[in-house]
């Protein structure tokens, strides 16, 4: 596991562009109310939402930033235990650190992207996580998704038993 840090690389790469992004949307949007990048589709305002997705749970910030804490670790021990397929694990771990790293130095996340259809404001570490969310159901979905130990989820190796049942089917021994 120790060779495998190198796969944090790009989720700090993701995390990084996300907090470049805040950084810029708190400098230049701060007095600049509502600007419209295609009107009336998408457009770039300022919020601070201390909650989680749609300001829920804006009451219970403390608890909101301990679950993830907890997710980001999380993520990080999967990321470095995956042994394919972990695209989609990278991504959601550069946004859950990005928003992480907004609560704690901020004490709400940064959002600024509004677009038409979306219902509230979202930030690139929420594209993160969901692109990654969407990436990784995707890798469980093909059988990509390989975790160091667990043989039933690997694609290349059979499950134990597995071959014997095949076996005694071709061989008519089907008991």
């Amino acid at each position: 596991m120790t060779r495998r840090w190198w796969r944090l690389i790009p989720a700090a790469a993701a995390f990084g562009v996300d907090a470049a992004s805040k950084a810029w949307a708190r400098s230049t949007l701060s007095h600049a109310g509502t600007v419209w990048l295609w009107r009336p589709w998408l457009s770039l305002r300022l919020l601070y939402n201390a909650g989680a997705t749609l300001g829920i749970g804006a009451d219970h910030s403390w608890l909101i930033t301990l679950l993830s804490a907890l997710a980001v670790g999380a993520l990080v021990v999967l990321v470095l235990r995956c042994d394919r397929g972990s695209a989609g694990l990278v991504l959601m771990l550069g946004g859950a650190a990005g928003n992480l790293s907004s609560r704690l130095s901020q004490g709400a996340v940064t959002d600024f992207i509004h677009v038409r259809f979306w219902p509230g404001i979202f930030n690139l570490a929420d594209v993160f996580l969901r692109v990654g969310a969407v990436l990784l159901a995707w890798s469980i979905f093909q059988g990509e998704l390989g975790m160091g130990g667990h043989e039933a989820l690997r694609r290349d190796r059979p499950v134990p038993g597995q071959g014997m049942v095949a076996e005694a089917e071709r061989s008519g021994d089907g008991r």
